[in-house]
């Protein structure tokens, strides 16, 4: 798969992915599933954090969408399966902590500490691979 048409697939997964995080917050909120402090609380943490990998995303989008995608090298299965993997992995886990705690199955404090520990671990390597696969001049990148 060319390098081009798979940023566009992940890209896409991943503001489909993070919108209906957010909607998925708000609907939990407003059938009691936080209080109004949690989820004030809840959304300063992770907004700015979505938003650093967002912007980025629709910068690429938007300076690439007339780019011929024959200048992009092909990229190779292997670094395809990981990079799947670890955003697959790194929302999964967010949707499933905050429905943990919509369900009143684990606390706020340890949704939040959970939150950090996931913001650290998945999202330094899903911000490596967004910043590998969304950066300027892509196609000198293009395997692991």
């Amino acid at each position: 798969m060319k390098t081009l048409k798979f940023n566009y697939r992940v890209g896409f997964s991943i503001l489909i992915a993070n919108f209906l995080l957010f909607v998925s917050i708000v609907i939990c909120w407003r059938l009691g599933g936080f209080t109004n402090s949690e989820f004030l609380i809840l959304l300063k943490q992770q907004v700015p954090i979505k938003a650093i990998y967002i912007s980025l995303i629709i910068k690429f989008l938007s300076e690439e969408k007339h780019t011929n995608e024959s200048n992009f090298k092909k990229l190779n299965s292997g670094y395809i399966s990981l990079a799947i993997f670890i955003v697959a992995s790194y929302i999964l886990s967010l949707f499933v902590f905050v429905f943990l705690k919509a369900f009143s199955e684990i606390g706020f404090d340890m949704l939040i500490n959970i939150l950090i520990f996931i913001e650290t671990f998945f999202g330094a390597y899903a911000g490596y691979l967004i910043n590998d696969l969304f950066k300027k001049n892509n196609c000198h990148s293009c395997a692991i």
